[in-house]
């Protein structure tokens, strides 16, 4: 479940873990009162540490901090001392994520990305090598672009996202996602209302959006979300799914970034392909089992390496 510090007590902790709540991840952000107001936080820096206690006393094995890098005037000793501090506080799972600016929001009328007080696009990178050294150090697996954990903590919830497998989600505006399908429910309160009464009533006219999801749209969320993970695509897997040439463009495609060292290619046992190797082997399905992208630098351009593969799906 997640949570926000100030939003609960021992008391109500205790009762979600009797109706079976096993893992709780708290919206922490930043341990410094002045960013959380900066970002609009409710809560302070001393209701994080009233959090992280009632969590530790009541039990919570399974725990997650949430941070955020690049906000509003933070520094790089404020982003050290969050993570020293996240660390020290010893959650079995640690969420880093980079501050999105939306434009026509609040927040993005406020502040323009790059410019004072928010960092620019290098001290953002530099953020993020930070984060990565800082938690690998403190023995955090780093298996998923923006998520770290201890041995045998990853998020069984987000992992279902990742691997791309099928979801029911319940909720105004929830999406899901079950035999190649993809479904939403109504975003309104009144709509979502008829539409619980309707499926009561066992009615039809359930007011869910759906979709198929085409033989190429599948293509995408395979690449993208396998790309997200340190295990990276199965190239075996997906060539038996999508066909071997469509495997073979995503190897061609990736081929100055695998000399670059961004893309590290793997074999079935998941040892690394040498570049020379990797040119052979690519075209004859030979050795190469695995395309990942490297820890931090290749993470760091996600966006554009993903869009590469999206581009020789979709010509």
């Amino acid at each position: 479940m997640e949570m926000d510090p100030g939003t609960f007590d021992a008391a109500a902790m205790k009762e979600l873990m009797n109706v079976g709540v096993n893992r709780v991840s708290l919206g922490v952000q930043a341990f410094q009162d002045e960013l959380l107001k900066s970002c609009g936080r409710a809560h302070g820096v001393s209701e994080i540490y009233e959090a992280i206690e009632i969590v530790n006393s009541c039990g919570v094995e399974n725990w997650s901090v949430d941070l955020i890098s690049s906000l509003p005037h933070q520094t790089p000793s404020m982003w050290k001392e969050s993570l020293r501090i996240a660390i020290r506080s010893r959650p079995t799972h640690v969420s880093v994520y980079d501050l999105q600016v939306e434009q026509e929001t609040k927040f993005g009328v406020l502040y323009t990305p790059g410019e004072f007080p928010l960092p620019s696009e290098n001290q953002s990178a530099e953020f993020y090598r930070t984060a990565s050294r800082m938690l690998g150090e403190a023995g955090y697996d780093h298996y998923e672009i923006s998520s770290y954990c201890k041995s045998g903590y990853r998020c069984k919830h987000n992992s279902t996202y990742w691997k791309n497998k099928s979801f029911y989600a319940f909720g105004l505006g929830s999406a899901s996602y079950l035999h190649g399908v993809r479904f939403s429910r109504p975003r309104k309160l009144k709509d979502y209302v008829g539409y619980v009464q309707n499926l009561e009533n066992e009615s039809t006219e359930d007011g869910v959006v759906d979709f198929d999801v085409d033989a190429k749209d599948l293509a995408t969320d395979v690449v993208m979300l396998s790309l997200r993970t340190a295990e990276g695509l199965d190239l075996r897997a997906f060539g038996e799914a999508f066909g071997d040439s469509l495997r073979g463009s995503i190897c061609e495609v990736y081929r100055p970034y695998v000399e670059s060292g961004h893309v590290i290619c793997l074999d079935e046992k998941r040892r690394k392909v040498e570049y020379d190797e990797f040119i052979v082997s690519s075209m004859s399905n030979e050795r190469v089992g695995f395309l990942r992208l490297s820890d931090p630098d290749g993470f760091l351009l996600s966006n554009e390496l993903i869009s590469l593969a999206f581009a020789a799906i979709s010509p």
